[in-house]
């Protein structure tokens, strides 16, 4: 009976999924064989642009992408290239690829009804602290 092989990829920000693909300074990579985990490597990104990056990765023989944040051109990109994208996921990045394997990674998405309405947008142009002009 063959084995049933996966090769996840996880942009990480220290220990935690990073908040956008694009932003990601390293990468763990992460081989399963018959849900275990039997290899894992952290991978700083160097020379790699955000658009070639499903590229990168399928070269690199990865199937499964779990991300946070991702833009539309991006995410078009890992679907041509036939590689599963889990997105809009925070919380700790081994964590996270134990949820996939267990099917509970739902558990540890985000919503995205803060980025309906225009609500995020004046988050972010007023900042952290609430300072700065207003919409």
């Amino acid at each position: 009976m063959d084995k049933e092989c996966l090769n996840i990829a996880v942009p990480i920000f220290e220990q935690r999924v990073a908040p956008r693909l694009d932003t990601a300074d390293k990468i763990l990579f992460t081989t399963v064989e018959d849900r275990t985990i039997v290899n894992e490597e952290e991978v700083r990104i160097v020379g790699v642009h955000p658009l070639n990056m499903a590229s990168w990765f399928k070269s690199e023989g990865i199937n499964v992408v779990i991300c946070c944040g991702i833009d539309s051109i991006c995410k078009n990109s890992f679907n041509q290239f036939g590689i599963h994208l889990v997105s809009w996921i925070a919380g700790d990045a081994r964590e996270a690829i134990e949820a996939y394997l267990n099917g509970t990674l739902e558990s540890m998405a985000i919503s995205t009804e803060t980025f309906n309405g225009g609500s995020c947008r004046r988050r972010f142009r007023c900042g952290r602290g609430g300072q700065g002009q207003k919409d």
